[in-house]
């Protein structure tokens, strides 16, 4: 059982890859998504083209594009991104984020310790 003096500060649980890919990418002032989602659903039968994959705005395309043009070093400086601040959803407090899951919020480690807070990425996890 978690400590209670943990639920609203600090991060007591893993802030997980889901959370730091869309963070790094706002950090760098690219469109928040999922570095790793698939860009194409595969081929078109009829054109042979590929075919967009599903709910891939062009923003987030251009990101992902842009994230995958440098994937080693990319994928190295995303590990900078850290928590920095998650609430839980909490009955007893009427406290709820979406479906009672956490609101969480992340970037870059270089940029706070700077005190640089303006690209810091928040985003609701569910579970």
């Amino acid at each position: 059982m978690r400590d209670h003096r943990t639920l609203v500060l600090g991060h007591p649980d893993d802030f997980s890859h889901d959370v730091l890919g869309p963070a790094y990418l706002h950090a760098n002032g690219k469109a928040p998504c999922y570095p790793y989602l698939e860009l194409d659903a595969g081929t078109n039968p009829f054109t042979g083209k590929p075919m967009p994959g599903p709910y891939v705005s062009l923003a987030e395309r251009e990101a992902i594009e842009w994230f995958r043009s440098d994937l080693a070093t990319n994928t190295r400086r995303m590990a900078d991104c850290q928590g920095l601040l998650q609430l839980e959803s909490r009955a007893e407090t009427t406290m709820s984020f979406w479906d009672a899951g956490l609101l969480q919020f992340a970037g870059d480690d270089h940029a706070f310790a700077r005190g640089d807070f303006s690209r810091t990425y928040a985003c609701i996890q569910t579970g």
